[in-house]
């Protein structure tokens, strides 16, 4: 805590916190809503929300990274 003396006005108290991470309150999949078959295209989306700092969402494929699929997502 600090203050900031003046001569004119009463000391002003200053109060700062940590910045404080929440894991989203949410997470979905979306777009594949019947079972999957090998060797066909699929388009399905990662959708969270309420996370702070806003969710970093990637996908893996047999537990390996699939390039360019980072995404940083953020909600106003």
């Amino acid at each position: 805590m600090s203050s900031c003396p003046d001569s004119d006005h009463p000391a002003l108290l200053l109060s700062l916190a940590p910045p404080c991470a929440v894991k989203p309150a949410k997470v979905a999949i979306l777009g594949a809503r019947e079972p999957l078959s090998a060797g066909r295209d699929y388009e399905v989306a990662c959708q969270s929300s309420d996370g702070r700092p806003p969710a970093l969402l990637t996908w893996y494929l047999d537990g390996k990274l699939i390039a360019g699929t980072a995404q940083p997502v953020s909600f106003t």
